[in-house]
């Protein structure tokens, strides 16, 4: 099963593909999700096939999972992703090597699982919520005239929100009501198929 989430102009023309193909019944749309990282558990494996990217939050949720990871290689995707060591990486726009990569994952669960635990490992150790709260408050001291007026807070203040905003959100995998999350978008599969969480707008 593939579940798309995200939105954008293509959604209309990616429905119509599926419709074609007579595919509904495997692929779902469930659009726009607010806190979509609660969804995280329902995967066995999550696709970011971005064109370009920044450093994309996403990815680092779904370490934190932990879940199998297939990402193109833009942008600094792959600070976070070591190919073949804590997940996969592929050419942009490239749908061959995309559906070699899913493929592979499915025929090598194991190692696949093997690379997202690693990848948790790696995210524990360089993103630990102290030592972003460090590097943030080393910012600071270097740049003294740097003000946190456009947040509106206090830098004290502003940290314990970003930190406690982090801890909420690397926390939700292990939360017992993201367990009940997932059921909601999990209902329409199969206890025994593949499901894939693929992260995207489409443009």
């Amino acid at each position: 099963h593939l579940l798309l989430i995200g939105d954008g102009p293509e959604l209309k023309n990616l429905k119509s593909k599926v419709k074609s193909q007579k595919l509904e019944n495997v692929v779902y749309f469930p659009g726009f999700l607010e806190n979509a990282s609660r969804y995280l558990p329902a995967f066995d494996v999550f696709v970011l096939p971005s064109v370009k990217e920044g450093l994309p939050y996403t990815l680092l949720e779904a370490q934190a999972a932990p879940i199998p990871i297939i990402a193109t290689a833009v942008g600094a995707v792959s600070s976070i992703i070591e190919d073949k060591t804590t997940g996969l990486l592929i050419p942009p726009e490239d749908v061959d090597k995309l559906a070699e990569a899913i493929e592979y994952a499915y025929h090598h669960r194991a190692e696949m699982q093997t690379m997202a635990e690693q990848g948790k490992a790696k995210i524990s150790a360089k993103n630990s919520i102290q030592k972003m709260i460090d590097k943030t408050v080393e910012v600071y001291k270097e740049n003294k005239n740097l003000q946190a007026t456009s947040y509106k807070l206090k830098p004290t203040t502003y940290l314990r929100w970003y930190s406690v905003h982090l801890l909420k959100s690397f926390d939700i995998a292990r939360n017992s009501r993201a367990r009940q999350n997932t059921a909601e978008i999990a209902r329409p599969c199969q206890s025994q198929t593949y499901h894939i969480g693929l992260l995207s707008r489409y443009q």
